[in-house]
Formats: C-alpha cells, sequence, structure tokens
C-alpha cells in the first residue's frame, strides 16, 4: 500500500510540474519571447511579428484568398437589382455614365442625377436599336445619347396671366398661328416645340402679366420674437428647408434691431392705470395722488371704461 501510495504521488506531481509549465508556455509570445497574464490583446499588437516568417505566410494567404473573392465578386456581380451597371473594376456606374469607386457614393450622386430623377421608365432608356436606320417622322436616329441624355436641365419660366375672354383667346391664337410656319416640313421636333412655348410665353407675359412670386412664409410675419425663435430651433432641429430657416431667421434679425413703436391710442382704451403706471416707471417719477381718495378712483374708472373712446385724452395728476 505504501509503494502504491508512492507511485500516485509521483504521478500527480508529474502531472502538476506539466500543467505549470504548460501554463507558463501559453503565456509567452511566440514572437517576442515575452511572458504575459493574457496573450490576447499582445498578439496583434507585438512588434517583432511583423518581420515573423510565419506572419509573412499567413498575411500571403489572406491577400490570396481576398484576391480570389474579389475577383470572383467582379466576375458574378454585372448588373443590380435596379438595372444600373456594376462590378466593372469593383466600380459602380449610375445611369448618366458616371463611374464611382462606392455604392454610397453612387447612392448620393443619385440624389441629383437628372437622368435617375426624371419621369419615366429607365429600363426604355437602355433598349437596344436593332435597325439603326429607322425613320421617325422623317429623321435618321443616328444620336441616340445626345437626345437621351441632356446636357442641361430645362428651366422653369415665370408664370404668366393667361386671358379671360373668348376674343382674347382668339386674339392670341391668330398671332400664334402668325408665327408658326407650318409650309415647311418640321425638321427637329423638340426646337420647334420650345419655339412654339417661347412665343406663347412672350406673348402673354407682354399682353396680361406675370404672377407674383407667392411666399410661402407669410404666416411668420405676425409671430412675437419669442415664437420666432422656437420655430426657428425647430426648424433646426428637424432639418426643414433651408429657404424657410433663412426666412424666420432674417425676420428675427430685423425684429430685434428694429424698435416697435408703440401704440398709445391701444393702450390707453385697455387699461388706463396700467398705461399710466409704466409711462411713470419708465420716466422714473412717483405718483403725487392717493388711489384710496375716491375722486381718484372715479376718475380712473372713468377713463379705464372701454365704453369711452376718445382721441386725445389728458389725466391731470395735480
Amino acid at each position: 500500500m505504501k509503494m502504491k501510495g508512492f507511485y500516485l504521488g509521483n504521478i500527480m506531481l508529474f502531472w502538476l510540474v506539466m500543467g505549470q509549465l504548460w501554463t507558463i508556455k501559453a503565456t509567452i509570445c511566440e514572437y517576442c519571447g515575452k511572458d504575459f497574464k493574457s496573450l490576447g490583446r499582445h498578439i496583434w499588437r507585438c512588434k517583432s511579428r511583423v518581420g515573423h516568417p510565419s506572419h509573412a505566410e499567413n498575411e500571403r494567404q489572406n491577400n490570396n484568398e481576398r484576391s480570389s473573392n474579389t475577383e470572383r465578386n467582379d466576375h458574378q456581380v454585372n448588373i443590380s437589382a435596379d438595372g444600373e451597371l456594376v462590378g466593372e473594376c469593383s466600380n459602380f456606374r449610375c445611369y448618366c455614365g458616371r463611374m464611382f469607386l462606392s455604392y454610397r457614393s453612387l447612392t448620393l450622386h443619385r440624389r441629383s442625377c437628372h437622368i435617375g430623377n426624371s419621369s419615366g421608365n429607365l429600363s426604355d432608356l437602355f433598349v437596344e436599336v436593332n435597325n439603326p436606320n429607322l425613320n421617325v417622322a422623317g429623321e435618321v436616329l443616328t444620336e441616340m445619347p445626345s437626345a437621351i441624355f441632356l446636357s442641361q436641365k430645362p428651366s422653369l419660366l415665370v408664370g404668366v396671366i393667361l386671358p379671360r375672354s373668348k376674343s382674347k383667346w382668339d386674339w392670341a391664337n391668330e398671332y400664334f398661328r402668325m408665327q408658326t410656319d407650318t409650309s415647311r416640313e418640321l425638321g427637329n421636333l423638340n426646337m420647334e416645340i420650345d419655339h412654339l412655348n417661347r412665343t406663347m410665353w412672350t406673348y402673354v407675359s407682354a399682353n396680361y402679366g406675370q404672377v407674383k412670386a407667392r411666399n410661402e412664409f407669410n404666416h411668420y410675419n405676425n409671430m412675437s420674437k419669442s415664437k420666432l425663435k422656437k420655430c426657428l430651433r425647430n426648424l433646426k432641429l428637424q432639418n426643414g428647408k433651408l429657404e424657410e430657416i433663412k426666412y424666420v431667421s432674417r425676420l428675427l434679425r430685423k425684429k430685434l434691431r428694429s424698435h416697435v413703436q408703440r401704440n398709445y391710442e391701444e393702450e390707453l382704451s385697455k387699461d388706463f392705470g396700467n398705461f399710466v403706471k409704466k409711462s411713470l416707471k419708465n420716466q422714473g417719477h412717483r405718483t403725487k395722488f392717493n388711489l384710496t381718495n375716491r375722486p381718484a378712483m372715479i376718475i380712473l374708472e372713468i377713463f379705464s371704461s372701454k365704453s369711452i373712446k376718445t382721441e386725445h385724452s389728458t389725466f391731470p395728476l395735480g
């Protein structure tokens, strides 16, 4: 029994020593040889790892896997669900033909792209024309991109006042017929339409006038300074329209700079006693009469009544 206990003790001591050695080895960095309590953070911060041969081999394998995945994705993804061309040299292409390095840049560009925001089906823009010599209204479709991708956005004209009687419309129609030459063959239909629109707008604008631009923010004019400050703060927090924020801020600055003239007649008709008290307080005087006096109270009641309206009222203070 003593020998058996001796052997068991030696075996347990051996495994205890091996466990300690294994723990010490696990906390020693394999790149720099330093001992740490935990190697979790030190491993990816160790400066000796960069030049170590095992690290170079791992980086080479990771780069090969990354490049193979990139090539596979570039060949697989050519057309997205929306129909745009993507995946050419890891680039993204918009409908207008402009290239971007990331999908985020593409989405930011599409907010102001005149091709992507135009009304109509975008898939019709990329339909392949099988017959390039197809005649449409006497024309030959030779340059499709120039007709589709406009170089400039169309500008909106100022609104005009239209005629109100049948006779005025008849005169306008006669003028439009005189300005339009129907004897010749129509060449460029877009130019003819633009010429007719310009002719009609010029005639109506010169004879009946233009519509004044409507101010959408007139409801701010009658607001007080405190309400304007509150509205301006809410507009900035809610990312409101830039024009509205500018209008409210300018109106608030104008009201803060200007000194509003007091309407004395209105203040007198509302509350005569409060008006006298404010006026004397602003001038630094004290009242010389006693409000408990019966004649003084009668005079105050007469002048403070809203039924009596006088243009110029005086109150002798004695």
